[in-house]
Order: C-alpha cells, then sequence, then structure tokens
C-alpha cells in the first residue's frame, strides 16, 4: 500500500496513506466478493459412471457368494 499512496502522492493525492488504505482495503474487499471459491458437487450423468462387476466374491463353505 506504500507504493499505491507514493503514486497517488506524484500524481497530485494530498489525502494521508490512512485513507489510501482504507481505499486499497474497501477495493479488495469487493475484488474478492465477486471472486469466491464455489463449491459445486459432483453429479453424474444417469448410467454413464456406473460400474457393475460380475465376479463372484469369496465362498462361504460350499456357498458362492457375490458382491
Amino acid at each position: 500500500m506504500d507504493q499505491v499512496h507514493k503514486k497517488l502522492v506524484a500524481m497530485g493525492f494530498d489525502g494521508t496513506d490512512r485513507t489510501t488504505r482504507r481505499a486499497v482495503a474497501a477495493a479488495k474487499q469487493s475484488w474478492r466478493a465477486g471472486h469466491r471459491r464455489v463449491h459445486r458437487p459432483w453429479v453424474t450423468e444417469p448410467g454413464l459412471w456406473m460400474q457393475w462387476d460380475w465376479g463372484h466374491g469369496p465362498r462361504l463353505g460350499d456357498r458362492r457368494t457375490s458382491l
């Protein structure tokens, strides 16, 4: 912010550095409000991502199981 204030003073700004800090903080807050990360849950298309295993599971005694 010191660099911003130096440039503003060179352009003729006669305010204090505190005024510059407030203005920069407000600009940052405004920018962040419009650039937040948004969580969008992943929704699959029906039937495209379903996996099916036709293999058999572990044997329990003489009985076959499927998972």
